[in-house]
């Protein structure tokens, strides 16, 4: 798009006047990474990373694009590494996590979304994926827990909604059945 063009510009005029400035280092990569660019977004978190090389905030953006190549090694040993230098990333855990679903470990993911909520009490993605990933092994009391905790959080989530009412039996007595009609009606 036009607007991340400009914006890659500018971000790279910027780096030439301030070169020790690491977000913006992270900022372009970024703007590359959203342009599908995962190689020159890689080459720009790299530079951040030999001006500040405990940034945890670019090794969990390292991550993300090892996963989009399908490098889950390389992705794993990102995500870990920005959780090493930042116990409190919520993100970094919750993609971690993400990444363990996509290879089917949800054993391991339940642990990071588990985590990710302890830093973030109020990370929805992670309540959300948790709920999934519990759903996903079977674990439907568990997955029923987590898709009410993410719709307390965030009312309007359809999704957990949707995946919450493959699991719940509906009469018209039901709570949710009501919340749900409620929800739809108003669209």
């Amino acid at each position: 798009s036009k607007k991340l063009l400009k914006a890659e510009k500018y971000n790279k005029a910027l780096i030439i006047e301030y070169p020790k400035v690491v977000y913006l280092y992270n900022l372009l990569g970024l703007i590359l990474s959203e342009k599908k660019q995962p190689l020159e977004a890689l080459e720009y978190y790299n530079k951040g990373l030999e001006i500040d090389p405990k940034n945890s905030m670019i090794y969990n953006n390292i991550g993300s694009i090892y996963k989009s190549m399908d490098n889950f090694s390389e992705a794993e040993k990102s995500y870990k590494k920005s959780i090493e230098l930042d116990k409190n990333s919520a993100e970094s855990y919750n993609n971690l996590g993400t990444l363990y679903v996509e290879t089917n470990n949800y054993e391991s993911s339940i642990d990071c979304y588990k985590s990710a909520i302890d830093v973030n009490k109020n990370f929805l993605p992670a309540y959300y994926n948790l709920a999934n990933s519990y759903y996903n092994i079977g674990r439907f009391n568990e997955a029923k827990i987590y898709f009410l905790k993410t719709i307390a959080i965030n009312p309007n989530f359809y999704s957990a909604h949707r995946n919450l009412s493959q699991i719940i039996k509906y009469d018209d007595k039901n709570s949710h059945f009501e919340e749900l009609k409620k929800i739809f009606n108003n669209k």
